[in-house]
This record gives structure tokens, C-alpha cells and sequence, in this order.
């Protein structure tokens, strides 16, 4: 979808599916820097082969995404904050007690 092409923040709230949108993918978000995901059944986000270009990305309320963080690294190079609220599979993070991450 061309109009999504230009999209620099996306603050995606409960979404009902656990597959991703086909527009939710690293190649088609080429200048997203903001990710927000909030609620919903959401799996995934890591997509092999291909690397977000996100440097802050929020996670919440997901209680059925599974990653861990060699994944997530591997995924989203760029990431330089991370936020993880309720989100019980995902796994081995280094995030402080508040759930947050900075690039060192």
C-alpha cells in the first residue's frame, strides 16, 4: 500500500489477528522510526530476512508474542529504545525493572 510508504510513527492498538497485516512489513515501513503496539493477539513481528529500520519500539499488553532477544536484535538493528509492558513471552531481555532498554 503506497500511503503507508511515508509513515514515520505507527501506534497500532488491540489488534484482533495474530498474523500481521501484509502491510506491516520492514519493506513496505521503509521510514518508520516508531513502532507502538498496544493489546490484541499479536505472535509476531520478527520476519526472517528482512530488518525494520525502527529505533523505538513499544510493546504492551501482548500476551501471545513470542520472541526473545537475539531476535528482536536481529530484526530491528537500528533500535536504540525499547519498552516492554505485560508481555510474558517475551523472553531475555535486558531491560530494567520498568521494562525499558537503552542502547548502551
Amino acid at each position: 500500500l503506497e500511503e503507508f510508504k511515508e509513515l514515520e510513527k505507527l501506534d497500532l492498538q488491540c489488534y484482533p489477528q495474530m498474523k500481521a497485516p501484509r502491510w506491516l512489513i520492514p519493506g513496505k515501513l521503509d521510514k518508520l522510526k516508531k513502532l507502538y503496539i498496544r493489546g490484541g493477539e499479536l505472535q509476531n513481528l520478527i520476519l526472517e530476512n528482512n530488518k525494520w529500520k525502527v529505533e523505538i519500539l513499544r510493546l504492551k499488553f501482548l500476551s501471545n508474542i513470542k520472541m526473545d532477544w537475539r531476535e528482536l536484535r536481529a530484526s530491528f538493528p537500528h533500535l536504540y529504545y525499547l519498552e516492554k509492558f505485560k508481555c510474558p513471552k517475551i523472553t531475555l531481555f535486558p531491560c530494567d525493572e520498568n521494562g525499558l532498554w537503552l542502547k548502551p
